[in-house]
């Protein structure tokens, strides 16, 4: 298969590539082989049809990500993902836990999916309104 990209289509597979093996690779001790694999071949082609300034090449033919390149991704992508989501779990699991002090577990498993969804928004809402206002403020824990 062959697929014609101009320079500006090139950079944003790349981008995107870089983005998968980080979030495949990054929460693991050892890295994917297949995903090394399928990325060290499209970085080759990538490099070779002249995408070479973010893509390096070792001695011994290893392709990898320059090191601006990847702050400039993480900086640009990763770091705002991350932050998004770590707000939002947060939120998602105090709203869980405060409902779950307030409804007995048999009233949660008669509520339909619904209400229980419904429930648990007005809670979830709560954090998110709270961490949006004060970020981290007036956040503690008791010992």
């Amino acid at each position: 298969m062959e697929i014609k990209l101009n320079e500006s289509e090139a950079k944003h597979l790349l981008e995107a590539l870089a983005i998968y093996e980080w979030v495949v690779n990054s929460p693991h001790e050892e890295s994917e082989e297949s995903v090394d694999s399928f990325c060290q071949s499209l970085f080759q082609k990538l490099h070779k049809a002249g995408l070479g300034k973010p893509i390096e090449v070792d001695s011994s033919g290893t392709y990898s990500l320059s090191e601006e390149f990847f702050h400039n991704l993480h900086e640009s992508y990763i770091d705002p993902y991350n932050d998004d989501i770590f707000w939002s779990d947060l939120a998602f699991e105090l709203g869980q836990r405060d409902l779950s002090k307030t409804v007995s577990e048999s009233d949660l498993k008669k509520m339909s999916e619904e209400e229980l969804e419904r429930k648990s928004e007005v809670e979830i809402q709560k954090y998110d309104k709270e961490f949006e206002t004060h970020g981290i403020d007036r956040l503690f824990i008791k010992k």
